[in-house]
């Protein structure tokens, strides 16, 4: 989930993490991956984010290599699906939906409804709250088209209870 909010990453685009898609170089963590159409584009990742990767990857107990998955899928049961010559299953867009779900009704019962692009929308927000421009969040996002963008930061965008004093200011009422 952590890794969800802070790459802003989808989650077919999570799915096909490897462990070797992750690298520190001078300090920074990057990521490298494969984003909507095709493009393999590299990124630095939060440490506290790297930190729980490590901490999952520790507490797997699995043989991780470079061509890992970085997450697998588990079974009922708990135990790790059956191994696919590189480790284990990776985990599947659809699994990661559901365990968005399941977490989020676990922490706010069925009155909020959390799904993994609701993360990415988080991150777009809290982004644009934070002081970027809308051109770094699509940057973030790796969006295409700057109206794509747009239409994540609609709500901040119009959350601006500030405009009618800036009126009267300029007023002076």
């Amino acid at each position: 989930l952590i890794t969800l909010l802070l790459t802003g990453l989808r989650r077919k685009e999570l799915a096909n993490v490897r462990r070797g898609d992750i690298q520190e170089n001078d300090g920074k963590v990057y990521l490298t991956y494969t984003c909507k159409g095709g493009v393999r584009v590299s990124r630095d990742i939060p440490r506290r984010c790297w930190e729980a990767i490590q901490d999952y990857l520790a507490a797997s107990g699995r043989e991780i290599t470079d061509d890992s998955p970085l997450f697998t899928a588990l079974a009922d049961t708990g135990e790790y699906h059956g191994k696919n010559g590189n480790g284990y299953h990776p985990i599947t867009p659809e699994a990661i939906r559901q365990m968005v779900i399941y977490y989020s009704r676990q922490a706010f019962g069925d009155e909020i409804k959390v799904r993994p692009h609701t993360l990415r929308h988080t991150a777009a927000t809290l982004l644009r709250k934070s002081g970027c421009s809308v051109e770094e969040v699509q940057s973030f996002l790796k969006h295409k088209r700057l109206d794509t963008t747009r239409r994540y930061l609609h709500v901040v965008e119009a959350d601006d209870s500030g405009f009618g004093e800036r009126i009267a200011g300029m007023l002076d009422l």
